[in-house]
């Protein structure tokens, strides 16, 4: 109907859809039977909306990640779109649309997106929950002497998965605490799974092998009664050199010291290097007795023609 001058009227268009950037809202007043109003310049005027959706702010959702793992959230960049984050605990900023975050604890995302022209927004979150991963092994091991044995690893924990490797390879095990004994020093590696949720470690350990000393002798030697004999070999430079004897009374600290039993000895060396490690020896030494003077008769006499004796009885051994 007509509308009296300077009067107005509300219109209403009921539930309508409308597309982004394709449909638009027009009014207008054209000169109603040729008279103008208090306020010509409406009389003609018409009005163009045009219509913007509200951006969708993706946040990629809620998610869960292992601890020291990184995650993208957020989406692709819509252009001429704005971007804004902030986390729950603080800390996080970022003007980028799709971020990639390192989370220590479970936090909350809160995205704002918005639109260049009119500043149409939405605000949307993603909440991130770390899962832990499984302890560090103890790296702290001292160092051995070969044949000796170590410990590595520690007790098992219920729901946790254990894989050992080692380096120079030749160990395997799945059991979660060993007792290794290495030739040389190796490198052991441990990955360690949590069932539940697949977040897991990989971890090493080395065992440094020191080596034992030579604890060299000359083993088993015979001596006549009297004679004196070297029971050891060179010095090596840093060792320590211990010498006892079996019967006891025979005591020395040099490598190779000289000796004279009466009977037969067994003659028991430690060597110690300067890493600790230590070794034995032995030398066992028989004595042999040496024959008796001889008797000789030098005062016997004979006739002429006739028969003497000379020498000694021989003595038994």
């Amino acid at each position: 109907g007509k509308l009296k001058p300077d009067s107005s009227a509300l219109v209403s268009l009921g539930n309508v859809i409308l597309n982004k950037l394709a449909d638009s809202l027009k009014s207008w007043t054209s000169l109603p039977d040729g008279f103008k109003d208090s306020v010509p310049a409406n009389d003609t005027a018409y009005v163009t909306d045009s219509v913007y959706t509200y951006p969708y702010a993706v946040t990629g959702g809620n998610h869960a990640i292992c601890r020291g793992d990184t995650i993208g959230i957020g989406a692709s960049p819509v252009a001429g779109h704005t971007y804004s984050w902030l986390s729950i605990p603080s800390g996080f900023t970022s003007s980028l649309s799709n971020p990639r975050v390192s989370p220590t604890v479970a936090t909350t995302y809160y995205l704002t997106e918005k639109t260049g022209a009119l500043g149409c927004k939405r605000i949307d979150s993603a909440t991130i929950t770390v899962n832990p991963v499984p302890a560090v092994l103890n790296s702290s091991l001292k160092p051995i002497c070969q044949a000796d044995t170590v410990s590595i690893g520690s007790s098992a924990i219920s729901g946790h998965t254990y894989n050992w490797t080692s380096d120079p390879s030749g160990f395997i095990s799945v059991k979660s605490k060993n007792t290794v004994s290495p030739a040389i020093s190796t490198v052991y590696y441990l990955t360690e799974y949590i069932s539940t949720t697949g977040c897991h470690t990989r971890d090493s350990v080395q065992v440094t092998v020191n080596p034992l000393p030579i604890a060299k002798t000359i083993g088993n030697q015979s001596i006549c009664n009297g004679d004196s004999i070297a029971i050891g070999y060179g010095n090596t430079n840093g060792d320590i050199y211990q010498w006892t004897s079996s019967p006891a009374g025979f005591q020395s600290a040099v490598s190779n010291p000289y000796v004279s039993p009466k009977s037969a000895t067994d003659y028991i060396l430690k060597e110690t290097t300067s890493f600790g490690c230590t070794k034995s020896g032995l030398a066992y030494i028989t004595v042999n007795p040496i024959p008796s003077d001889p008797d000789i008769r030098t005062k016997d006499s004979v006739c002429l023609g006739g028969i003497a004796t000379v020498g000694f009885h021989p003595a038994s051994y």
